[in-house]
């Protein structure tokens, strides 16, 4: 593999500091299984098998006996442009695999340009995939360049499909991509592919409907991330992003978050300034967690995975990545402090392309030119007994289901308040300490232990006042109630219980109402709010008569409106010559309502006058179909 460049800025996590320390996980790298052709990606759908992408547009099979598979799981190498740093890049199956069959790929067409596909497998044979099946999600332009793709596509713990651009190639960024909130190039997307044709933008998104920013972005200054993963137990976010010239960088996201990101290529190659031309201070970008210098032959990292196996309890919870130059592999570790430690590196003797995981979580490594697939193992014989990183942990439910990762050759027991129980997985309903001791058939044996206090379910919260559909040019701010009371309101246009449209701006946003009880559980509940120019309004108010808006399809008006009062009323409705197009009667009663009137329109300009024994309002609007 080739140079597979990047830069990076990273985590506003001030909290997280490097540390260094001499005792490591002891690993050994073991022969798996060999034979392929440029591996790029190693991924499971689930089950026992291991599935590896094979950059000219293959994806072949290991069964769980290391054997592969004489015929490929795909074959999609007629569109496909591989070479150098382009081709089948990476893939990603579905949460719901099993039941949907579907599963995403991430590659360079023909044309070279990125291209994210949706695929089936064979109904027939679980072992095929049907290669007729493509739905095309999304294609970005690449620049004639060929480094500088990308190529990692993971579903995160929210359920959408994540995917990273490179920025388009060259070298040092010279058209700004990777800043360029406009551009799609340098950065990590993240879209919906459960609703929308063929996918939707989800609301948390933080640029979502921002005006200058493309929709799908979830974080900006990326240079080529080749690889990064989601850790499986905590749903962390671990990015290694290919360096320039000097600094190869780790970042890291908490999970869960909105986005927003900005590791800060070009203006900073991990945490050292590059070009830093029309760029803000280091400070407004996101670090890096953790950096390889050059000086010591890193020059491509590849991202890996943490360790989230049940067999080797001293590489459980540490990060494992490497670099395709030096040909070694680094580990991280993230204490429950948030600081970061790194244990020495160890060398592989290979063309290190890629890292992946089985279904139950053990770690693989590929080389990309001889194509072997080995096992990362440990020499230790101590099994994984994970309860918690806590000592004492606070559950906000009744109760908690605790589950250690499982592997075959493991005995589980578990000391509960409620009593011993086996299986790697156990509900807490009572207070008390938890203890798992776990032995294999080696003699060899491991425990943790908790204290867990069940706090009960919090209240559910709910609020009303909000109405799915404001005019920022016309509609008056409202009032927020939320129950239980004592919560708090939080969302764009929100000042404490009152949302003012004219405040929010043009957009679709989530109004939150979280509700804290007294053992400082929470309770969230969403309502979603559209905010909209509304059609050229020229509004009259009167004392206490205000239309809202104006909907319409093509045989009914649909009419928004507020009032102060009850009272019968009629309408005019003329066109922009004065000419009455109709008239009618209708009664209003106080506060908010929708009122559908059988009208048909064609498309123009009108003027809707409401008049009622006290008021008078006349309301412009446009009407398209």
């Amino acid at each position: 593999m080739k140079k597979i460049t990047s830069l990076l800025i990273a985590l506003v996590f001030t909290s997280i500091t490097l540390h260094t320390s001499a005792q490591a996980p002891s690993i050994a790298i073991q022969p798996f299984a060999g034979g392929f052709s440029s591996p790029v990606d190693i991924q499971n759908c689930g089950d026992s098998r291991i599935f590896i992408v094979e950059q000219d547009g293959y994806i072949r099979i290991i069964t769980d006996s290391g054997t592969v598979l004489p015929t490929p799981f795909l074959n999609i190498d007629n569109i496909v442009l591989s070479g150098g740093e382009r081709g089948l890049l990476g893939l990603a199956f579905h949460p719901h695999y099993k039941e949907n069959g579907y599963f995403y790929l991430y590659f360079n067409n023909n044309q070279g340009n990125l291209a994210i596909s949706r695929f089936n497998v064979s109904a027939a044979d679980s072992n095929v995939a049907d290669a007729a099946s493509q739905l095309n999600l999304i294609t970005i332009p690449h620049p004639t360049n060929s480094n500088h793709n990308g190529g990692g596509i993971h579903f995160g713990p929210d359920g959408y499909l994540y995917f990273a651009t490179g920025d388009g190639g060259g070298g040092g960024d010279q058209p700004n991509n990777a800043q360029n909130p406009a551009q799609r190039l340098g950065k990590i997307l993240r879209v919906d592919v459960d609703n929308g044709t063929p996918y939707s933008i989800p609301l948390t998104n933080a640029y979502f409907n921002l005006p200058g920013y493309a929709d799908e972005i979830w974080a900006l200054g990326v240079r080529n991330p080749w690889r990064w993963s989601f850790d499986r137990l905590t749903g962390d976010l671990w990015i290694g992003d290919v360096g320039q010239g000097l600094w190869e960088e780790v970042d890291f996201v908490p999970p869960f978050t909105t986005g927003g990101h900005n590791f800060g290529w070009r203006c900073y190659e991990g945490n050292h300034a590059y070009n830093t031309v029309g760029c803000q201070a280091q400070a407004n970008y996101d670090s890096a967690v953790y950096e390889l210098s050059h000086s010591g032959g890193n020059q491509a990292i590849v991202g890996g995975y943490v360790y989230r196996g049940g067999k080797y309890g001293d590489m459980f919870g540490y990060y494992f990545f490497g670099d395709n130059n030096s040909d070694t592999i680094h580990a991280l570790k993230r204490d429950p402090s948030g600081l970061i430690h790194h244990y020495a590196p160890i060398t592989y003797n290979a063309s290190l392309s890629a890292f992946g995981e089985d279904a139950e979580g053990n770690l693989y490594v590929a080389n990309l030119n001889n194509g072997d697939v080995r096992k990362i193992v440990s020499t230790n014989c101590n099994p994984v007994a994970f309860v918690s990183d806590l000592d004492t942990v606070r559950v906000c439910a009744d109760s908690v289901l605790l589950q250690s990762p499982f592997d075959a050759s493991q005995i589980y027991s578990w000391a509960t308040p409620s009593g011993n129980s086996g299986g790697n997985q156990v509900w807490v309903s009572q207070t008390g300490w938890v203890k798992l001791t776990v032995i294999n058939f080696s003699a060899c044996s491991n425990t943790d232990s908790a204290y867990y206090e069940i706090l009960g379910t919090p209240a559910a919260s709910n609020f009303t006042g909000l109405d799915s559909l404001y005019c920022s040019n016309g509609s008056v701010a409202d009032t927020l109630i939320g129950t239980p009371l004592g919560g708090l309101f939080i969302g764009q246009g929100v000042n404490q219980d009152v949302f003012d449209p004219a405040v929010s701006g043009n957009g679709i946003w989530i109004i939150n109402y979280v509700y804290t009880d007294s053992n400082n559980c929470n309770s969230t509940s969403s309502q979603i709010v559209t905010v909209e120019t509304c059609s050229s309004i020229a509004q009259t108010v009167s004392s206490g008569l205000m239309i809202l808006h104006v909907n319409t399809s093509s045989e009914s008006i649909e009419l928004g409106v507020k009032s102060a009062y009850s009272a019968p009323a009629t309408y005019v409705l003329n066109d922009c010559t004065g000419r009455t197009v109709s008239t009618g009667k209708m009664k209003l009663t106080e506060g908010e309502q929708s009122i559908k009137l059988p009208v048909h329109a064609e498309d123009g300009i009108y003027f809707w006058t409401l008049y009622s024994n006290q008021d008078a309002v006349t309301f412009r609007f446009a009407v398209t179909h």
